[in-house]
């Protein structure tokens, strides 16, 4: 990730688990990051290019993931995990509604 202040703005963490309002999906965020700038997912999006950051996101009932504006996410309160076959990569458990990343020892 590239330190550009996106992290700085950016409205959920790693582990969160959020809801996208326009797509009606849920999943966990694994990465923040800057706009995309040179990608099929910039190129086919609606919304016109500004530094709202994005996120990575693991989708829930899927195997896949997703690149997501803030402005189109809202925090899941519903207190769900997710069921997507990536989720052991990135994190060791769930507690307490968030997703918990693996220690640093």
């Amino acid at each position: 990730m590239r330190d550009d202040g996106t992290e700085r703005r950016c409205r959920y963490h790693v582990g969160e688990v959020v809801i996208h309002v326009r797509a009606n999906y849920r999943g966990v965020v694994v990465r923040a990051c800057s706009p995309p700038t040179s990608s099929p997912v910039a190129e086919a999006r609606e919304e016109p290019a500004d530094d709202t950051p994005w996120y990575e996101l693991l989708l829930d009932e899927s195997t896949g993931r997703a690149l997501a504006s803030q402005r189109d996410l809202v925090a899941d309160t519903s207190g769900r995990g997710i069921r997507n076959c990536q989720l052991f990569l990135h994190f060791q458990a769930f507690f307490d509604g968030r997703y918990q990343r693996f220690s640093r020892n």
